[in-house]
């Protein structure tokens, strides 16, 4: 399941996406990773 997909499924189902299981905690991560990057691209970018 992808990041994004578990998000839309843990708002559909009024919980939290790392309440879901080891595939919320798996999405949590990516989407950690995802913003720490662009965090860092817009640090490099605009300094």
């Amino acid at each position: 399941m992808s990041a994004f997909r578990a998000f839309a499924d843990a708002a559909g189902q009024g919980t939290l996406v790392w309440r879901m299981g080891p595939t919320g905690y798996a999405a949590t991560e990516e989407i950690t990773r995802l913003f720490e990057e662009l965090n860092r691209h817009a640090t490099e970018t605009n300094p």
